[in-house]
């Protein structure tokens, strides 16, 4: 119910051991509920379609139903525009199993159920469902949070090559640093980011709704928004070497590289944490698949500079260099951090308001 999903008793018990299971575990209020939110069988076949279109949202128990009354009331919630799933384990559950967006048999049930449905609990158990819906919906914002990683390095990138070639005389990144920076884009990225795993607090936010594109207003601002101030940044970095003494020499070319690689590697951590105002660091001792990618990151970015020569078109750099790097680079990280802080300050300040 947290998790804004309406839960409905449908069940061929009597009127009065289906509103007692409701009222102990907490579907059925007595102070509040009606008539209007309970049902029989009997009566809801009775029902007109506009009449059953008009209450089948309210109904919370519906007794002494039959198989076909099951299957009625996926179909016209379904019509009201719902999502939704049904547990079953006997072969009279088959239509509405099958039905429904979302079968759920029994371990124990028929064969004939098991069939029907899109997933079978082995432990019949209904906590299994809020677990599933919790797999869920942490995997598709894991999703999205590759998505903002993926698609501000593209945005970047494609512009740093457009318009970096116009301002400098040398390209800013050459074809074999591109493929670095696509592997950390892709491959470290996405294993990073699918290791993260599933938080409870998303079983406090409503559904989305089936028609939602993926990506997001707040995913498109960020996207937006942190991949222009990059941009500036980069193209701020390149016009300065351009007109330095050295010019864009291979030293600053690689110092623009690594730069450009570590603004990604800090905000791989903000996109870790992307919808929601924890710390980037929460967590991220039991994250054990984002600790190796970003320690491969950083080992590998360091061997390319360091001993890329040629190929990369690197050359080594000092470590006052490096330091120097990372320090300013990280800055991404801090404004992240505070950002968060400060959403989390107003969350809790609204949240003891009401």
């Amino acid at each position: 119910q947290s998790a804004g999903i309406g839960i409905k008793i449908v069940t061929g018990d009597t009127p009065g051991t289906a509103t007692e299971i409701a009222r102990q575990i907490g579907l059925w209020n007595p102070e509040t509920d009606t008539e209007r939110n309970r049902i029989t069988g009997v009566a809801f076949a009775e029902l007109s379609d506009e009449e059953a279109l008009d209450r089948v949202m309210d109904l919370k128990i519906m007794s002494r139903a039959r198989p076909t009354d099951k299957q009625r009331l996926v179909q016209l919630l379904q019509q009201k525009g719902a999502v939704v799933a049904v547990t079953g384990d006997g072969t009279n559950d088959a239509p509405a199993l099958n039905h429904a967006q979302v079968g759920l048999s029994m371990g124990t049930g028929t064969s004939v159920a098991k069939e029907a449905s899109d997933i079978t609990l082995l432990d019949d158990s209904f906590n299994s469902i809020g677990t599933a819906v919790m797999w869920g919906r942490s995997l598709y914002k894991n999703i999205q949070r590759f998505i903002v990683f993926q698609l501000t390095i593209n945005f970047v990138a494609l512009l740093i090559v457009l318009l970096g070639s116009v301002i400098g005389t040398e390209l800013p990144l050459t074809v074999t640093q591109m493929l670095w920076v696509n592997l950390i884009m892709d491959t470290f990225a996405a294993l990073a980011l699918a290791s993260i795993p599933p938080s409870e607090t998303v079983m406090l936010e409503n559904p989305r709704r089936s028609t939602d594109f993926i990506i997001s207003k707040a995913m498109r601002s960020n996207i937006i928004g942190v991949g222009s101030i990059f941009l500036i940044v980069l193209l701020g970095m390149i016009y300065y070497f351009d007109h330095s003494p050295q010019g864009m020499d291979i030293r600053n070319l690689t110092i623009f590289f690594t730069f450009f690689v570590m603004l990604q590697f800090w905000n791989l951590f903000n996109a870790r944490v992307f919808g929601t105002t924890d710390s980037a660091f929460k967590g991220l001792s039991k994250s054990y698949g984002m600790e190796l990618i970003v320690l491969a990151i950083l080992v590998g970015q360091f061997l390319i500079v360091q001993f890329g020569g040629a190929v990369f078109r690197t050359t080594p750099l000092d470590w006052q260099t490096w330091l120097l790097i990372i320090g300013v680079s990280s800055t991404v990280l801090w404004v992240g951090e505070l950002v968060r802080l400060v959403q989390r300050i107003i969350h809790k300040k609204s949240r003891n308001e009401k």
